[in-house]
Formats: C-alpha cells, sequence, structure tokens
C-alpha cells in the first residue's frame, strides 16, 4: 500500500530487504509477471534501475522528496513490464534478440510455455525477440542446440558457453 502511496504522491521511498536498503527510490510500478507467479517492484535511485521481487521488501518509508524518474528510464521499464517484469533489463540492451529454432526447438517453444518470451517478428525457423538478455538466455538455454542465438554476438558467446556447461553435467 505505501508503495502504491508513493506512485500515486510522486514521492521517494526508502526500501528495505532483508539483505539491504534502498535510499531515495523513485517507484515506477508494481508489475507482475506475465504467468502471475510474482509481484515485482520497479523503482530507479541514483542513476540504477532496481527490480525487486514484493516479496523480499520487508519495509517501506514514504519520503518527502519527489520521485524523479526519466522518460528513458520509463521506456526501459514499460519495455520490461511488457516482456517480463522479472528480468531487469539494462539501459544498454537496445537491440532484437535472434533466434533460430531447429525443427525440435519450434516444437519446444510451443510447448515451453513459462517465462517464454514473445517473438516481434518471425521469418521461417528465425525468431526476433525485444526482451532481456536474461529472459532470452535462460529461457532457450534449455533447447540445447535446437535454439542457437545468432544476435547480438555478446549473447550468443553467453548461450553457447551456458550449453558446454549443460553438455559438461555441470
Amino acid at each position: 500500500e505505501l508503495l502504491q502511496k508513493a506512485i500515486k504522491k510522486n514521492v521517494q521511498v526508502c526500501i528495505t530487504t532483508q539483505k539491504n536498503c534502498i535510499k531515495n527510490a523513485s517507484v515506477y510500478a508494481i508489475a507482475s509477471a506475465k504467468e502471475e507467479l510474482y509481484n515485482y517492484v520497479l523503482s530507479a535511485s541514483e542513476n540504477a534501475l532496481i527490480t525487486l521481487r514484493l516479496a523480499k521488501v520487508t519495509s517501506v518509508s514514504l519520503l518527502t522528496k519527489k520521485a524523479a524518474i526519466a522518460d528513458d528510464v520509463k521506456s526501459i521499464f514499460d519495455r520490461q513490464i511488457r516482456c517480463g517484469a522479472q528480468y531487469p533489463i539494462s539501459k544498454k540492451e537496445n537491440s532484437l534478440i535472434k533466434v533460430v529454432l531447429s525443427p525440435k526447438g519450434l516444437y519446444l517453444f510451443q510447448k515451453i510455455y513459462l517465462y517464454r518470451p514473445t517473438p516481434v517478428k518471425i521469418e521461417d525457423n528465425i525468431y526476433y525477440f525485444d526482451c532481456s538478455i536474461n529472459q532470452a538466455t535462460y529461457y532457450f538455454k534449455r533447447f540445447g542446440v535446437d535454439a542457437i542465438i545468432v544476435e547480438p554476438k555478446d549473447v550468443r558467446e553467453i548461450a553457447d558457453q551456458m550449453i558446454a556447461l549443460m553438455e559438461d553435467g555441470e
């Protein structure tokens, strides 16, 4: 209730969790994951974008200072809410993620809905996603060689390392 009040009054808060205290946070939204398993608090504090699971918040204190969230941060949070509130998106993540699916990969994509990113474009067996790198990597790593992340290159390298670890049994 205090977080919603802070949003409505446009004031900053101090958020305490079991592990730390976030001072001078400007709360943008309380959003649920697409699967509606958990709710998340999206806020900004001192040039940092913060995503917290609501259940981890132990206390909230309203402050008198006005909340301040830049328009570019608001658009990042809107994108995060659209793609999956539980997956933070950094300011640097601004390109589409390109994934090539094999026939088995396509079958898995149709069957495994939990945390599945939504494609923004499909060309034959090539799928494009406007989601966080974490979401794409964690979702597609279970597909192994049946889903290859080809772009961006740095994401492909991370995915290749995860597949190698899975093959090694780690």
